[in-house]
């Protein structure tokens, strides 16, 4: 294990996992509850009491006092550090003085010291600590960077859901959009539905977002897209999005003025910075 560390293999192997992992939660292959799947850009922001760093190091300081008086561990010190010094101790021993010296109430930082005195001038093994990665890291940044505008402009970037046709119809791809989105730190602005492209419309351009979601079904989507997605531009829309895969209808749809599909397994962490690129928040 120890050649294993030494060589780079161990965080080599943590590294190739963690990049499909973090492969599978940038297309939500993978989700993450209450972060890229059901999140919400409304809660209230956890408070914390601000810590007294001085008050803390002052309490540990004499938690460490009182337990070096309790714990007298010079005499299992000596056997570590003496086992740590002869070249010819046999295969364990060194791990037998270190467990034996923990129990009588040794503190690492009193076995680090007893080893490296028993080691001075000896060669150190030296090798590159492995990286900690939250697991949601990516997501939780682009709300950090979201929350942080909002402080500071007093506006959350915003796009607006043009539910087409039934609720049973938009509801489906609405509801991914809406999940999308809020993993991002976008506020959606939601609706009943609209009955034809005029109305959608005229309730975009009283919203104020500049970026419309349309959320229906593929059927619906031959009819309506290319007579919704001319009126949102006209409306102010500088982003058209699709939601759902376009298929074989991707140029059409473009001509028409859509700008951009989202669909299970496209990249979403790329598709929220460049919209918050766009939005002013990212630079």
């Amino acid at each position: 294990m120890i050649q294993a560390a030494l060589s780079g293999w161990v965080g080599d192997q943590i590294e190739a996992v963690e990049n499909a992992r973090q492969k599978d939660l940038t297309t939500r292959k993978q989700v993450v509850t209450g972060v890229s799947e059901h999140p919400d850009v409304r809660e209230e922001r956890l408070t914390r009491p601000k810590p007294d760093p001085v008050k803390l190091r002052a309490e540990a300081a004499t938690r460490l006092v009182a337990w070096r008086r309790d714990h007298r561990c010079n005499e299992v010190l000596n056997t570590l550090a003496q086992a740590a010094g002869e070249p010819a101790r046999k295969p364990g021993e060194l791990m037998a003085a270190a467990v034996q010296a923990a129990r009588a109430g040794a503190t690492i930082g009193q076995m680090t010291a007893a080893l490296s005195a028993a080691s001075a001038g000896a060669d150190r093994a030296r090798f590159e600590p492995l990286a900690v990665r939250t697991y949601a890291a990516a997501y939780e940044e682009l709300r950090a960077v979201c929350d942080a505008h909002v402080e500071s402009t007093g506006r959350r970037p915003t796009v607006f859901l043009a539910n087409l046709g039934t609720p049973a119809e938009f509801i489906p791809r609405s509801t991914y959009a809406q999940n999308f989105f809020q993993a991002g730190g976008f506020q959606e602005v939601n609706n009943d539905g609209f009955a034809d492209a005029q109305a959608a419309a005229l309730a975009f351009a009283r919203s104020a977002a500049k970026i419309a979601v349309i959320c229906s079904t593929d059927k619906n989507y031959e009819t309506i897209v290319e007579q919704v997605a001319p009126k949102f531009k006209a409306a102010g829309a500088r982003t058209v999005i699709l939601s759902g895969n376009p298929g074989t209808n991707e140029a059409r749809y473009r001509a028409a003025g859509v700008d951009r599909f989202i669909f299970m397994r496209c990249d979403v962490l790329d598709t929220l910075r460049s919209l918050l690129h766009e939005e002013g928040v990212l630079p």
